[in-house]
């Protein structure tokens, strides 16, 4: 294991979550990474949901409230992080994203897309930061279930999106 890098996502109590969290967690092990999987989990997630999960996870956190913040609360244990949105899945091996520059982020529509990033925890964020464009050839495709289709305006609401890596 690579103690200096770890893959990092998150865990609120509820059980569509915990699903996605479990599918991310065996997703990333499958790709056989030599670095942490780290889950960071609020209080309210049943023991025995933990338990199943420290199967796909190296690391469980708890943190008292769920949120961006606590990533960089890591500054002291990693050199840098994936951030991970729990509702994804890896399909192969993307260790070689550590070897980027931090932070780095896929920017869609000039906004920066957080649902998969590279970042240093030990340094701060501002307005200022200047994220680097993750390369083209991380694909990310949305999946949505076609009963939320909405007809009327044409509208699609996802239900969770899956990350393929090429």
């Amino acid at each position: 294991m690579n103690y200096n890098n770890a893959y990092i996502t998150f865990l609120s109590g509820d059980d569509d979550t915990f699903i996605n969290v479990l599918v991310l967690g065996a997703s990333i092990k499958n790709t056989k990474t030599n670095h942490n999987i780290i889950l960071l989990h609020d209080f309210n997630v049943p023991e025995y949901k933990l338990d199943l999960l420290r199967n796909y996870f190296t690391i469980l956190i708890g943190v008292k409230k769920i949120s961006l913040v606590e990533l960089f609360k890591l500054k002291k244990d990693y050199n840098k992080v994936i951030y991970i949105n729990n509702n994804s899945y890896v399909n192969k091996n993307i260790d070689n994203l550590f070897e980027n520059n931090v932070p780095m982020a896929r920017i869609k529509n000039n906004k920066i897309d957080t649902s998969l990033m590279l970042y240093d925890p030990s340094k701060k964020f501002t307005k200022n930061t200047i994220f680097n464009q993750l390369e083209k050839k991380y694909n990310y495709y949305v999946m949505y279930d076609s009963d939320n289709l909405n007809n009327n305006n044409n509208t699609i609401e996802f239900n969770y999106i899956v990350i393929i890596f090429m």
